[in-house]
């Protein structure tokens, strides 16, 4: 009996949304929600973004590019400075560009973070 006698029969689902003319597919269209496809623990549902929450979620976004925390979906820490960086840089732009226009508690926060991200990013950059 060779190799070719022992391979099991498989079936090639298409799982494309569109027909290739652009349309919807209806067949193979996934019905699990958005929710349970991606990250493990999907926000509460009363859970309400604001500039705040935006902030800290940028905040978490550098920790885990820095290896500070382990990725939500791999749980690895890996390092890349370069998203890193960036995300440090964008925060900077809106500190600028937004300045004056801020409550106390957003501006406190947003300065408070870039400061911090700041400094475990020289801390890791130089290792």
């Amino acid at each position: 009996m060779d190799v070719e006698d022992k391979k099991e029969p498989f079936e090639v689902k298409d799982k494309r949304l569109f027909n290739p003319d652009g349309t919807v597919r209806q067949e193979g269209v996934s019905e699990e929600p958005p929710s349970k496809k991606g990250y493990p623990h999907p926000p509460p549902p009363d859970f309400q973004i604001n500039f705040s929450t935006f902030i800290l979620s940028l905040a978490s976004s550098v920790q885990i590019n820095l290896g500070l925390i382990p990725h939500p979906v791999t749980n690895k820490s890996e390092v890349d400075l370069v998203s890193a960086k960036q995300t440090i840089d964008i925060l900077g732009i809106m500190d600028e560009k937004t300045r004056g226009n801020l409550n106390r508690e957003e501006e406190q926060i947003l300065k408070q973070v870039l400061f911090e991200l700041r400094l475990q990013y020289v801390e890791v950059s130089k290792k």
